[in-house]
């Protein structure tokens, strides 16, 4: 699970964006989870509200330790 902002100054968003596209040539379930303005941490950059509200990115993290945690 990859969850990464799209202005992160901390970490280039193109790393995850990079290693998604890899993990997925080498058939590995990944879910990659844009967060449109999000900044290091994920809170909004500028005026624009982020596109994945933080509840929607709990659910998906979640539902993804679900999916490959439980037994």
């Amino acid at each position: 699970l990859l969850v990464h902002g799209d202005r992160d100054s901390v970490v280039p968003f193109a790393q995850s964006a990079r290693m998604h596209s890899r993990l997925k040539d080498l058939g590995v379930d990944v879910n990659f989870v844009r967060v449109r303005h999000g900044e290091h941490g994920m809170n909004p950059v500028g005026a624009s509200a982020t596109e994945r509200p933080v509840a929607e990115v709990i659910e998906r993290t979640l539902a993804f330790f679900d999916r490959h945690l439980k037994k």
